[in-house]
């Protein structure tokens, strides 16, 4: 009954995590790339907060301020704005394609900066997934996609992963309630700074922009987020890990199905490589944050 639990719990957190780019990409309608990044992160810190309360553990910021402002910079500031900014330019099934590059780039530089090996499957992971990168790039440089779009996005898969890096050296002194918590709290409120000194336009309160803005918070990262603590609790956290690269596939289907997206089959093809190369590389690995 457990594993049936577990293998439905994944599943509906690997839906999360797909649907989400797909409600950005509709948050987009009414609101600037740092809004919605803003209000996402807000929204799912209201969320995690009570959570990270009810733990009975303090977030230690005497000692652990440094490893939260990086938590910060990593996994909100410049993965969640990014990712919008490549959102806004690109189609959602594509950004998820690129962004989850990120399993791949922590298994390289987890090599250097946590002394983890790096394997052969890792390594002819990590290699796969550049040469999607080189194909993808290459749509991008005929004009066919946007190469600012593209770079975002590979930029926000380096954000996450300094983020991720950053929790794996900090993880034990730090609650993982709190990692997660304090810095969308903080970090949506930054990237709502950014916006006012941006001079974004003022809000459009449209039903339909707005419905994708809380369901991208709600869903996509507060619930996401619990959902994950969940399953770790259970012991199915490496079987979530496991089934990672099914998010940019099924991000393809929903950005197909919902958004009427359609990808060049050079985009097509390097994604696929993208994906092959996610998951020879992150066959036994932990994910540290949700997308």
């Amino acid at each position: 009954m457990r594993s049936r639990s577990e293998l439905l719990g994944t599943i509906v957190l690997i839906v999360c995590w797909a649907a989400t780019l797909a409600t950005i990409k509709i948050a987009l309608w009414g609101f600037s790339p740092f809004q919605v990044a803003a209000g996402r992160c807000l929204i799912g810190a209201l969320l995690l907060l009570p959570v990270a309360i009810a733990s009975g553990r303090g977030p230690g910021l005497r000692d652990n301020w440094f490893s939260y402002l990086l938590l910060t910079l990593g996994n909100v500031v410049g993965f969640t704005g990014l990712q919008t900014y490549a959102l806004q330019n690109l189609p959602s099934g594509l950004v998820a394609v690129l962004i989850y590059l990120q399993p791949v780039l922590v298994a390289v530089f987890a090599a250097p900066v946590l002394g983890e090996p790096l394997g052969r499957a890792k390594l002819i992971g990590l290699l796969t997934a550049f040469a999607g990168i080189v194909v993808v790039s290459a749509d991008a440089l005929g004009g066919r996609v946007s190469l600012v779009g593209v770079l975002c996005a590979i930029g926000s898969a380096v954000a996450w992963t300094f983020g991720t890096l950053t929790y794996r050296r900090c993880s034990d002194r730090v609650d993982p309630r709190w990692s997660v918590a304090l810095p969308f709290l903080v970090g949506g409120a930054v990237l709502a700074g950014l916006s006012v000194l941006q001079g974004d336009p003022p809000m459009r309160w449209g039903l339909v922009p707005v419905i994708g803005l809380v369901i991208s918070g709600a869903v996509g990262t507060g619930i996401a987020w619990l959902l994950y603590f969940w399953l770790v609790s259970t012991g199915g956290a490496g079987r979530t890990t496991s089934r990672i690269f099914f998010v940019p596939i099924l991000a393809i289907v929903i950005g197909a199905v919902a958004l009427h997206e359609r990808l060049s089959i050079t985009v097509l093809l390097g994604g696929a490589l993208v994906v092959v190369g996610v998951w020879l590389a992150n066959r036994r690995s932990v994910i540290s944050a949700p997308g």
